[in-house]
């Protein structure tokens, strides 16, 4: 059950020089400090996913580690709700959203709010997720653990 709370193990990418790159070379244990850094910062988060189970899945990690968590099925209900949170808040947007949505690209609506903590969330290997400059990193459909 523990690997279940992993982050992904693979590379990332963290700063672009511009939206087309592609991540390479930096190592997952540098990510993995990025996201426990941005969680123990702040206990409260969104998920932007269209998966019931994997809403579920994160809203019990969530409340296990004790985090107010908030989670939305589009970008467009969260978007209807932004004013309620601090523009410091981390957002966790599924990188495939339906409806052929990349999450990677649709999350630029709320980087342009003033919004800037935006990680993907993928069960694809990260090769396949085109980085952004907006996209702070990539982690796993599991909730991520600030202790893991």
């Amino acid at each position: 059950m523990q690997a279940i709370w992993k982050i992904i193990k693979n590379t990332w990418c963290q700063k672009k020089t511009s939206e087309e790159d592609l991540c390479s070379g930096i190592s997952h244990s540098d990510y993995v400090e990025d996201v426990k850094n941005d969680l123990s910062r702040s206990k409260e988060l969104v998920l932007i996913d269209d998966d019931p189970l994997i809403i579920r899945t994160w809203s019990y990690g969530a409340k296990r580690e004790g985090y107010k968590i908030s989670c939305f099925g589009t970008i467009d209900e969260f978007i209807s709700e932004i004013f309620l949170y601090r523009r410091s808040i981390l957002i966790f947007v599924d990188s495939l959203l339906g409806d052929g949505l990349l999450g990677e690209k649709e999350s630029e609506r709320i980087f342009k709010m003033g919004y800037k903590n935006i990680h993907i969330t993928s069960g694809r290997p990260i090769e396949e997720i085109r980085m952004r400059s907006w996209i702070r990193g990539v982690v796993g459909k599991a909730f991520p653990r600030s202790d893991s």
